[in-house]
């Protein structure tokens, strides 16, 4: 895996030095510049800044760029880099690790557009959650990173089971969106004596889970904003044993606040099963860094990044 972060590092950079060409970037070498001035002559969104700084990251760990105090300083120069080598070097990550297709695909659904994202013609939402190709609700369910930590969270769950010793099982799962842990976990629960609650800010989700998850009856659907108070959502105190957020909690504004509600739905011996990302990664910021609400922090935890 460390091998796939360091390629895709290398691609993420094409596709900013293609995308930032698109938008009539043309740096000189020696040229001194910071990325609020670059984004404001290219008419980058204000809400993209935040995300172009983290991309333009890429260039000072190339050595394209070298950071000089507040500002950045072309040290190499910098060359847009045509369709075929940009698939090019798609092709030989993807030879090199095929298990990694999903994060490849949603970074060239992103990255091949993505001058148009940065000014707004186009919405990194429906660039990630398209209904043809792969999008993200496949990476959540077949990516091997995925795959890998949802196998992480049902042994958890397994040995908290057997803790239970038979004893009525209540399960609460945070921003279940897509279902992709929820696909994991409904198989090892025993069907007696569970009530699982699947959750999410918006029931957008809730048609295709309940159509997907229609064999598990002992599941119900309820909107939840677990950046509220969740008795003020009219959720009742700690009335779960088990709490699982799995890549969600990072997209709240204020993570202390956060996880005191999330305390609020655990009974005193309950359980918080968390699945996080922890630093930033590439592919990340070509694709879920394009998000406004990966953005939205603001407490005095996370500095500059949501991990």
């Amino acid at each position: 895996y460390a091998g796939f972060l360091e390629g895709s590092q290398k691609l993420a950079q094409a596709y900013l030095e293609g995308a930032l060409a698109s938008l009539g970037w043309q740096p000189e070498l020696g040229q001194t510049l910071d990325t609020q001035q670059v984004a404001s002559e290219l008419g980058i969104q204000a809400h993209k800044r935040q995300a172009l700084r983290q991309l333009f990251k890429s260039f000072v760990a190339s050595g394209h760029l070298v950071q000089e105090e507040n500002m950045l300083c072309i040290a190499q120069h910098v060359r847009p880099r045509s369709a075929d080598e940009l698939s090019s070097i798609k092709s030989r990550l993807l030879s090199r690790f095929p298990w990694a297709k999903y994060e490849l695909a949603l970074m060239a659904n992103c990255g091949e557009v993505l001058g148009q994202v940065l000014i707004g013609e186009l919405n990194p939402l429906d660039l990630l959650f398209s209904q043809s190709g792969i999008c993200a609700a496949d990476f959540y369910r077949r990516s091997a990173v995925a795959n890998y930590f949802n196998l992480l969270v049902c042994d958890a769950l397994r040995e908290l089971i057997r803790s239970k010793n038979g004893k009525p099982l209540r399960i609460i799962e945070i921003g279940a969106g897509t279902g992709g842990t929820t696909s994991a976990v409904l198989p090892i629960l025993p069907r007696d004596g569970t009530q699982y609650v699947f959750t999410d800010k918006s029931p957008v989700f809730f048609d295709a889970a309940e159509c997907e998850f229609s064999d598990y009856p002992f599941v119900e659907y309820r909107v939840l904003d677990i950046e509220k108070t969740t008795s003020a959502q009219g959720w009742i105190p700690e009335q779960f044993d088990i709490v699982i957020a799995s890549n969600v909690l990072h997209a709240t504004r204020d993570i202390q606040q956060t996880l005191r509600n999330v305390r609020e739905l655990l009974t005193k011996e309950g359980t918080l099963l968390l699945v996080e990302l922890l630093r930033p990664q590439a592919w990340l910021d070509f694709t879920f860094g394009l998000l406004e609400g990966w953005w939205r922090f603001d407490d005095r935890i996370r500095l500059d990044y949501p991990l």
